[in-house]
């Protein structure tokens, strides 16, 4: 994996074309059911009751799709499962942590010359854009909690996390049944303040990187530890691409000139896949796949 991190005329080849069409659209209906389906693989006979709601919502949503009677039929996206298997065997933890730096869009801001930010840095100087990206390492949940409190959590998130899906298609889940509902109820804070909760724990640690994707650079050490002085005196192909459109989505205004061959970092990476997918849904469900340590 060290090689292809470091092979800019290999992996970077690969990238325009599997991150500009990575988030494909699908009915909204279809990830609700997705979700639903995730969370019953991954709950366990603790969640019985959940379990039991999140069954009879998916038999009710299946028929009304079957029928074409959902009130208000969206569409949204989702990740392209091939190109998304592509990315994590070419780049592995540098795209999976990416993908867990976008699963919270507050991670990561754009600011540019014409919208300065207040997050001073000697270090990066005064580009004319720039990328503030936020990562956390450490324990996902909240270690002070019971195991009964986390459960109850865990309900609620899913519980909250389903009523605004459902609120988007025009639906409510209400007496053991989905019933048509004009106004999509208004539970943001809730559901955030629930998964805050959930996963506050004083053991993680949330660094700031800089990134400044014209000059393909990056504060982290990740990036740095590349350009060593034995690495950069080696003799490297120059990195050439073919210009397609997706290339030119992708490369426009970088300058790899002076990083022959560059590489990469999941935070240049976060920063190039919601640059290219400005209005994908990044974060539309929350995941319990961080919360399934409790489930066992």
């Amino acid at each position: 994996m060290e090689q292809l991190f470091n092979d800019g005329n290999g992996f970077l080849r690969l990238l325009p074309d599997l991150i500009t069409h990575l988030y494909v659209p699908t009915p909204l209906a279809d990830s609700v059911l997705s979700y639903i389906d995730n969370q019953l693989q991954v709950l366990n006979d603790e969640f019985s009751s959940t379990k039991a709601q999140l069954q009879t919502i998916k038999e009710d949503l299946t028929s009304l799709q079957s029928s074409g009677t959902i009130p208000n039929p969206q569409q949204t996206t989702r990740i392209d499962e091939d190109r998304s298997l592509t990315l994590s065997l070419v780049f592995g933890d540098i795209f999976t942590d990416a993908m867990e730096i976008l699963s919270n869009r507050e991670n990561i801001h754009f600011y540019t010359a014409h919208q300065p930010t207040h997050l001073d840095n000697e270090e990066f100087g005064n580009p004319q854009s720039m990328v503030v990206v936020y990562e956390t390492k450490g324990p996902k949940l909240n270690s002070s909690l019971s195991k009964h409190a986390r459960i109850e959590l865990i309900s609620k998130v899913i519980e909250l996390e389903i009523t605004d899906l459902l609120g988007e298609l025009g639906l409510k889940f209400s007496s053991s049944r989905l019933l048509d509902t004009p106004v999509a109820p208004q539970i943001t804070e809730e559901k955030k303040d629930a998964v805050e909760k959930l996963k506050a724990n004083p053991k993680a640690q949330t660094t700031r990187f800089y990134v400044d994707l014209p000059n393909w650079y990056c504060s982290c050490d990740k990036l740095q530890s590349c350009y060593t002085k034995d690495w950069l005196s080696q003799s490297q192909p120059k990195f050439t691409y073919q210009q397609t459109t997706e290339t030119h989505e992708v490369f426009q205004g970088i300058n790899f000139d002076s990083l022959d061959p560059p590489a990469i970092c999941p935070h240049i990476l976060a920063a190039l896949i919601i640059r290219v997918n400005p209005n994908a849904n990044l974060c539309k469900q929350v995941s319990l796949a961080n919360f399934s340590s409790i489930i066992d």
